[in-house]
C-alpha cells in the first residue's frame, strides 16, 4: 500500500512538480521555524529569525537586516525543518511560482480537478545544514528562566566570511535575550543531542560561568510540543477533512503547508476566500504577501 507521501508525490507529477525530497526524511521532519536565508548565487550560506523577540521590532529588525545582508547576497524567506533522527536542520526556500502549483496540489487533494498545467517542469529540493564544523553563532534565549541557545543555522561554512559574521552582531539586539555569543557545538554520540558550548559569556552574565553547555532552544519548544495534543480550534473542518489552521515550530510536517509556510489561501464549498496564516509558536500569525515570494 503506498504511503501518504507516495500518493502526494504522484499527485505533484500530474502538476509537472517533483518533489525531491526521501520519504524517510518527509516522514521525520519537524516544523521548526519561518526564516530569511542569505544566499550567494545559488548557495544558502545561513539563515536568520523571521521575527524578532519583540514584535513592535519587527519593520526595525527586518530592515536592518536586509540593508546588512544584500550587500553580500541576497536575501530571501525560508521555511526550516528538523530531521528528528539526527536533529540536524534543512531549509525550503520558498518560491512563487513553486507557490501555485502548490495551492493546485492542494485543490487536488481535496477532489478538485487540474484547471491548468504549466508544461515546464518545477523540482522542489531542500537544503541540508552544513556540519563539516563544528563552529557555532547566535544568540542565548530562555525557557522558564533557563538559559538556551538559538542559532543562526550555517548551510555553507565555506561563503561564511568575517564580513558576514560581523554583521550578525547587532541583529542579535532584537532576538532572543539580546545576546550575540559564538562557540561550537557539542554532539553526543549515543543520543545524537547536540549543546552549545560558548568562547566567552557577557559580562553581566558572569553567574552562569559554571554552567558548560547551553541546550539549543527549539529542541526544548519541539520536546514540549511532542508531549501536546492539538485543540479544536488549530483545525479547521473544509472540503470534507481537517486543515491544520495555524503552523507551529514543533508541528511534524503538514502536506498541506509544505511549500506554504509563510501562509496561504483556499477557497470553501461556498467560494468564499479563507487566509491561514502562518505563526511561529502563537496562533496570532502574520501577513506574508506573495508577492514578496521570489520567483
Amino acid at each position: 500500500m503506498p504511503s501518504k507521501f507516495q500518493e502526494y508525490k504522484a499527485i505533484a507529477s500530474k502538476l509537472k512538480l517533483v518533489i525531491d525530497v526521501p520519504n524517510s526524511l518527509l516522514e521525520n521532519a519537524i516544523f521548526v521555524g519561518l526564516s530569511f536565508g542569505l544566499f550567494i548565487g545559488d548557495k544558502l550560506v545561513i539563515t536568520l529569525p523571521f521575527l524578532p523577540k519583540n514584535g513592535g521590532d519587527v519593520v526595525e529588525y527586518q530592515n536592518n537586516l536586509r540593508l546588512a545582508f544584500m550587500q553580500h547576497g541576497a536575501v530571501k524567506k525560508v521555511a526550516l525543518y528538523q530531521d528528528n533522527r539526527s536533529g540536524t536542520f534543512f531549509a525550503l526556500p520558498q518560491h512563487k511560482s513553486r507557490f501555485y502549483r502548490l495551492n493546485q496540489l492542494f485543490e487536488l487533494r481535496c477532489g478538485g480537478s487540474i484547471k491548468k498545467v504549466v508544461q515546464s517542469e518545477q523540482i522542489l529540493k531542500i537544503i541540508h545544514e552544513d556540519q563539516s564544523q563544528n563552529d557555532a553563532y547566535g544568540f542565548f534565549d530562555s525557557i522558564k528562566g533557563n538559559y538556551t541557545f538559538e542559532p543562526f543555522i550555517v548551510f555553507n561554512h565555506k561563503l561564511l566570511n568575517q564580513e558576514i559574521i560581523f554583521d550578525l552582531i547587532p541583529l542579535a539586539v532584537f532576538l532572543g535575550s539580546g545576546h550575540y555569543i559564538d562557540g561550537y557545538i557539542n554532539k553526543n554520540k549515543k543520543d545524537k543531542s547536540r549543546t552549545f558550548v560558548p568562547n566567552y559569556l557577557p559580562k553581566h552574565l558572569h553567574y552562569l560561568k559554571n554552567v558548560s553547555n547551553f541546550p539549543f532552544h527549539k529542541d526544548l519548544i519541539v520536546k514540549t510540543r511532542a508531549s501536546s495534543t492539538f485543540s479544536n480550534n488549530e483545525c479547521k473542518f473544509l472540503l470534507d477533512r481537517f486543515i491544520k489552521k495555524t503552523l507551529r515550530v514543533g508541528d511534524n510536517l503538514d502536506l498541506d503547508w509544505f511549500g506554504r509556510e509563510f501562509g496561504f489561501w483556499v477557497n470553501d464549498e461556498n467560494g468564499n476566500t479563507l487566509r491561514f496564516y502562518s505563526g511561529s509558536n502563537t496562533d496570532k500569525g502574520f501577513n506574508c504577501p506573495i508577492n514578496e515570494l521570489e520567483d
